[in-house]
Parts: C-alpha cells; sequence; structure tokens
C-alpha cells in the first residue's frame, strides 16, 4: 500500500498514469464510431438511454451518506410548488371574497382619487395667484434693491478713487506703475 501511496505521489508516475488514460479514451473513441451512428440514425432516444446508464453508475460510484442525499433532495417538494399547493388550498368562497373586497377598495380609491384631483387643482389655481402676487411683490423689491446698489456701488466707487489716490502718493518707480494701471482696467471694468 505505501509503495502505491508513493507511487502515486511521484511526478513520473503521475505523468505515465495520465498518458495510459489518454491513450484509452481515444481508443475508445475509435471504436465507438459505428456506434455513434446507429445513435444518429435512432435519434434522440440513444442519447437518453446513455444519460440513465451515466446517472445510475455514478450512483454506484457515490458512497452510502450522498445516495440518501440524493433521495432527500428528489423527494424535497421545491418553493414554487409549495406556493401551488397552498393557493389551491384556499377556498373558492374565500377567493370571492377577497374578489369582492378589492373591487369594492377599487371603487372607494377611484372617488376619492376624484376628489383629491378637484383638491389638487384648486390648491394649484391658489398658489398661481400667489406666485403671480409674489412675482409682483419680488419686482418691486427688485427696483428697489437696483437704486440701493447703484447708490453703494457710487460711494464704494468715491471711496476707491480716494484709496488709490492716497497709495499713489506714496507709491513710486516702474513696478508701481504697472499696477497702478492694472487699477485703472478694473476701475474701467467696473464702470
Amino acid at each position: 500500500m505505501r509503495d502505491r501511496a508513493q507511487q502515486r505521489n511521484i511526478p513520473e508516475c503521475r505523468r505515465e498514469r495520465k498518458q495510459e488514460s489518454g491513450r484509452e479514451e481515444r481508443e475508445g473513441e475509435r471504436g465507438r464510431g459505428r456506434e455513434g451512428e446507429k445513435k444518429r440514425e435512432r435519434g434522440g432516444e440513444a442519447n437518453k438511454e446513455t444519460d440513465q446508464r451515466k446517472k445510475e453508475r455514478n450512483k454506484r460510484k457515490r458512497p452510502e451518506w450522498e445516495r440518501e442525499i440524493g433521495k432527500r433532495r428528489e423527494t424535497r417538494v421545491g418553493k414554487r410548488e409549495k406556493s401551488k399547493q397552498r393557493k389551491t388550498r384556499v377556498g373558492k368562497r374565500e377567493r370571492q371574497t377577497k374578489r369582492d373586497q378589492s373591487g369594492k377598495e377599487r371603487e372607494r380609491k377611484r372617488e376619492t382619487s376624484v376628489e383629491q384631483e378637484r383638491e389638487a387643482n384648486n390648491e394649484m389655481d391658489q398658489r398661481q395667484g400667489e406666485r403671480e402676487w409674489e412675482s409682483g411683490e419680488r419686482e418691486r423689491e427688485r427696483e428697489s434693491a437696483g437704486e440701493r446698489q447703484a447708490k453703494r456701488v457710487e460711494r464704494d466707487g468715491a471711496r476707491h478713487a480716494k484709496r488709490v489716490g492716497e497709495r499713489d502718493k506714496q507709491r513710486d518707480g516702474p513696478e508701481w506703475e504697472i499696477e497702478r494701471e492694472k487699477e485703472r482696467e478694473e476701475q474701467t471694468k467696473r464702470d
């Protein structure tokens, strides 16, 4: 046993085993040529049969506890199936009452929606009126704000000119000359 286990782990042995298995597969394919033709003639039934055979073989290969799990899996009811069962359990009368209730609710909703629409329209009209009044107010405020802004600009301009004049007295030289030109350009842009 140990020798075999050691052989399994040796890479050369592994390689040989792989080559042998590959050879067997290839030979098998060669031998199966006629069988494949027969399958094509018979159609899909042959494929089903082979699938069934494969399944059986796999079941035989699987250990006992795995087979048990498989059985359980086959008998287990899926979620969809359960929901179907639940639906069929509900009686006809109950379903009818549900339908009636939903119909009544729909009617009620329709009535309330009409009322709500009326109220919403009234509110919209009111809001429109308020908006128009507010916009008029805003325009008046804007005009007064514009006047105030103009006065402020005049005052600031005078202050600025005064400041610039004082600064010019303190500065002399080519560097200050460039700065003065920039300030003059900014001033003209503002005006």
